[in-house]
């Protein structure tokens, strides 16, 4: 079964279809059956909409949906397929990748998707949470990660890591949340 890698926007107050853009996949990737290309949620702003299709990598859009940048990535290793969603926060798009081996985060300009910094994930395996940006204080902006074994705060300007924790899941699914100053993530547990 092959899939269309389609984008579409519709209008909020009625739900008319605005436009529907579709990108050409770079390959066929075998994944659970209970998975598909679309379950990377796409991120959104005033200007415009991000997507993140693992079988051809990150596409930009404005909010007429005129094509504004690609970033091919992969192909992936991760069985049950790829689901972790872009973000965007001010001129970055940030996409965390785990998978089997080569697991990474990446971080693009919001207008032009130049690669402002990729960090490799040693020894971090398949996971499928999203990251989100964490603001303990006015000056620091934080990057959190959940993955499968730990969860790791990242400098959003430079991808530097600040600290790391771990924890013990079988692959992690969430996003983290915060309130004031306080961290909060659920994890996959077990009797073992």
């Amino acid at each position: 079964l092959c899939f269309r890698l389609i984008t579409f926007c519709l209008d909020a107050k009625t739900g008319r279809e605005l436009w529907q853009r579709e990108v050409r996949r770079e390959r066929i990737q075998i994944t659970y059956k209970a998975n598909d290309p679309a379950s990377p949620t796409p991120a959104a702003d005033e200007s415009g909409v991000v997507a993140f299709f693992p079988e051809f990598g990150l596409v930009s859009y404005t909010k007429e949906g005129k094509e504004r940048w690609t970033s091919r990535l992969g192909p992936f290793k991760n069985f049950y397929g790829m689901s972790g969603s872009p973000i965007i926060d001010g001129n970055k798009v940030i996409l965390v990748c785990d998978q089997q081996s080569g697991s990474f985060v990446l971080a693009l300009d919001r207008r032009t998707g130049r690669q402002l910094w990729k960090i490799d994930r040693p020894g971090m395996t398949i996971s499928w949470s999203t990251p989100m940006i964490f603001r303990p204080n006015a000056k620091q902006a934080d990057l959190i990660v959940l993955g499968a074994t730990r969860l790791d705060a990242y400098d959003l300007a430079s991808g530097a890591q600040r600290w790391w924790l771990p924890v013990a899941s079988g692959g992690a699914m969430g996003t983290p949340v915060a309130f004031g100053d306080t961290l909060m993530i659920s994890a996959l547990g077990s009797n073992d």
